[in-house]
């Protein structure tokens, strides 16, 4: 089992994702509607990556990915909250072979900064709101399956290179979305 392809995708990733951090993704939740915002920018782009994940016969491949979807828990608190769904924000995923696994990646890493969400409302005092969503699948060891998993993909360089470009696709559209949602 090789962690090349995961080293791959943080080094590729990086600039992206600290990108993403400081301009929305794991900001500090002040109030309720911050977190409201969160769960919005989150719920126009999540239900639509699932839906494309899912009928992936190469995600059908990785442990329990069912059970890993996490559209439901989203769209059950944001119900909670009285607040509808927004609108999809349409993500055309690349069919690439190794596109799934760098999607993947971006879509398994947001379930371990649930965790770290999770922490930010309950020091915020806003531990009583609905956060089924940030910790979806906390006590399962979904990342290591992933790992597991992402070690066992092809090794080609064009495999490679595609998964990286999914994962900073999916991490551009993140940032496009949270960018409108800021100015909004």
């Amino acid at each position: 089992m090789s962690n090349e392809l995961i080293n791959m995708l943080r080094r590729a990733t990086q600039e992206l994702h600290q990108q993403l951090d400081r301009g929305f993704a794991t900001g500090h939740f002040a109030n309720r509607a911050a977190y409201v915002s969160f769960l919005q920018m989150h719920a126009q782009i999540v239900p639509d990556i699932e839906q494309q994940l899912a009928i992936r016969s190469e995600f059908q491949t990785l442990d329990h990915w069912q059970v890993r979807l996490r559209s439901p828990a989203l769209l059950d608190d944001l119900k909670c909250l009285s607040v509808a769904p927004p609108p999809i924000a349409p993500f055309v995923m690349p069919s690439a072979p190794g596109s799934v696994a760098g999607i993947t990646y971006v879509m398994e890493g947001s379930r371990l900064g649930g965790r770290l969400i999770a922490k930010q409302l309950n020091e915020a005092g806003l531990g009583h709101l609905p956060a089924s969503f940030v910790t979806h699948g906390a006590e399962q060891r979904y990342w290591q399956s992933y790992l597991s998993w992402l070690a066992e993909r092809p090794t080609f360089a064009t495999y490679q290179q595609n998964a990286i470009a999914g994962a900073k696709a999916l991490f551009q559209h993140y940032i496009n979305i949270s960018a409108y949602q800021l100015s909004a």
